[in-house]
């Protein structure tokens, strides 16, 4: 799977943007799992990222664990196919919708996080953060709280997310 050639949301397409971008994600990857095929960026959690997923619970955008994604996925992936085939409406192949998990899932839970990214690509973006389910729970909710994966659901939080990931003073060569 190549999430590396991905689309990314318009709103990086501007000159250098994108290719920004693109260099702060994959920086640092790994396989999700030992065995499995899926590489995703791992990303080290900021302030502004916690920020940024923090506005993300707040606008309602954030759905927590695998389950939750997996029925809100299906669900939009089911309604795009229909607006396809009754109406004609073409698609778009851009990233719109981003998982992030936990460092410390199981290889079980790492193998559907992987059927999903590889069910919903190119769409869903996957990313491993650099902190465990606790950390992830307390980020959100300022108490310990197993957290092993969040989803984000719109496409504009999905662009303010993925914003946090440029270093200062990069958005304005753009």
């Amino acid at each position: 799977m190549k999430s590396e050639k991905a689309l990314f949301p318009r709103k990086f397409q501007a000159s250098q943007g994108e290719e920004t971008l693109r260099t702060a994600l994959f920086a640092r990857v790994q396989k999700i799992r030992e065995k499995g095929e899926l590489v995703v960026p791992v990303l080290t959690v900021t302030s502004a990222l916690a920020s940024a997923l923090n506005a993300a619970e707040r606008r309602g955008h954030l759905r927590i664990g695998l389950d939750a994604a997996e029925e809100i996925l299906a669900r939009e992936r089911h309604g795009l196919q229909k607006m396809e085939k009754e109406q004609g409406l073409f698609v778009g192949k851009r990233i719109s919708r981003l998982i992030l998990t936990a460092n410390d899932g199981t290889e079980r839970f790492y193998r559907s996080v992987e059927w999903l990214a590889r069910d919903h690509s190119p769409r869903l973006l996957v990313c491993r953060l650099d902190i465990p389910a606790s950390e992830l729970g307390r980020i959100l909710f300022g108490q310990e709280r197993n957290i092993k994966l969040l989803l984000i659901d719109h496409k504009d939080t999905v662009s303010l997310v993925l914003q946090t990931l440029i270093p200062e003073g990069k958005e304005e060569e753009e």
